[in-house]
């Protein structure tokens, strides 16, 4: 028998609280307490991109999952090594179902690029520009010859002007993202 009076196997409850069962055979009786306890819906205030790098702020705190697939969970809101992309984020409170989602676009411009052949980090790759609505890229040499440039479309430089190898060196970008401009520079390391 519950302390609510029911006799059933199992109640229902709405209420967080402390709850108390005795469960008896006729001679041997058991009393079991269960604390409920709510769990809190996670709000989502923002989610940024640090580098490569992608940083799940929230508006409370509770004990959270985060997820950038809906399948893998981890404890930490934070992301580390990612491509550029659309994400998007799940948020669950541990041992509770119900998720809360928010769309990401998880866009970062590299520091450098080796275009060494070994397959990472080959190319000044933007990429995540592909989802934006419009974007312009115009990258220099350090005496500002423009070198590539690209409209609305995704980039991946692979360090060469006219089929010839540009040496080790900063180049200098404008990337005009919808109504923001980024200006700056990257390292081509050979």
């Amino acid at each position: 028998m519950w302390d609510s009076g029911e006799t059933s196997e199992t109640i229902m409850v709405s209420t967080p609280g402390i709850y108390v069962v005795e469960s008896t055979d006729g001679c041997l009786s058991i009393v079991k307490t269960i604390e409920v306890e709510l769990q809190e819906i996670p709000i989502i205030e923002s989610i940024e991109s640090d580098g490569n790098d992608l940083i799940i702020n929230m508006s409370n705190s509770g004990n959270f999952l985060y997820s950038i697939d809906g399948v893998n969970y981890q404890s930490s809101p934070i992301f580390y090594n990612l491509e550029g992309g659309k994400y998007t984020v799940y948020v669950r409170s541990f041992g509770c179902d119900e998720v809360v989602t928010m769309e990401h676009i998880h866009f970062f411009i590299p520091k450098f690029f080796t275009p060494n052949g070994d397959s990472f980090n080959d190319t000044f790759d933007l990429k995540g520009i592909e989802c934006f609505e419009s974007s312009e890229v115009f990258i220099f040499d350090r005496y500002g010859k423009l070198l590539i440039s690209a409209v609305n479309r995704d980039i991946a430089w692979d360090g060469t002007f006219i089929n010839e190898r540009l040496p080790s060196n900063d180049y200098w970008y404008v990337i005009k993202i919808e109504d923001q401009e980024f200006r700056g520079h990257f390292t081509l390391k050979r």
